[in-house]
């Protein structure tokens, strides 16, 4: 076992199955808690913790620009493939419907709501925002609008992605004319603070919650 060991002096092999170890236990019997173990934690330097993050938001907020943004089916990347799910979507009539609904509650607890409740409290503290929702499912994907989906459209070539799962399916056609979409809103952002977008994309607001909408 890692834990018995200088980690100094292991391997990256038993580094790495450590991580999955600790990964396979705290996910729980039925393997359904995805929540990263290694991850920054608030009042753990770095990062200050809830009122020092109040703060530094309350000063700084004013001269930002963010852009929040999700996936349609963010926990299909975790969940389409676990055993526990698969066995419920074999049982007849309400089995599917059933682990559709745990995989949206699921996505909505860990990426929506939050995503929101951090775009609403940016805006309010005078932050300028851009929400969105990447829909982009290709054909042939188990995973559909899955975490991450966004990437291919945005970063590499189509031979950095030919072999993705979640791209399974996808006409070039798609990735080039959404990907020039998403990338010219992106680069408009990057140059003046604000998305540029071929359609309308409205600034989110605690008043006005606008979500931009990607898809074909």
């Amino acid at each position: 076992m890692l834990s018995r060991r200088d980690p100094r002096a292991a391997s990256t092999v038993d580094i790495l199955a450590a991580q999955s170890e600790a990964a396979r236990h705290a996910a729980g019997r039925l393997q359904l808690n995805s929540a990263p173990q290694f991850m920054p934690v608030a009042g753990v330097g770095p990062l200050p913790d809830e009122a020092g993050w109040a703060a530094r938001l309350a000063h700084r907020a004013p001269a930002v620009d963010v852009i929040v943004g999700t996936t349609g089916r963010e926990m299909s990347a975790f969940y389409t493939l676990n055993p526990a799910l698969r066995r419920l979507r074999r049982v007849r009539v309400l089995g599917p419907a059933t682990a559709d609904a745990v995989e949206r509650a699921a996505s909505a607890a860990v990426f929506d709501r939050p995503a929101r409740h951090l775009a609403v409290r940016l805006t309010k503290a005078g932050a300028r925002v851009w929400a969105y929702q990447f829909d982009y499912s290709a054909s042939d994907s188990p995973f559909g609008a899955t975490h991450c989906i966004e990437l291919p459209f945005l970063l590499g070539t189509d031979a950095d992605w030919a072999t993705a799962p979640m791209l399974a399916g996808a006409h070039p056609d798609d990735l080039d004319t959404l990907g020039r979409s998403l990338r010219a809103a992106w680069l408009g952002f990057i140059r003046t603070g604000a998305p540029t977008a071929d359609t309308p994309w409205p600034q989110f607001t605690a008043d006005t919650p606008a979500i931009r909408h990607w898809h074909l």
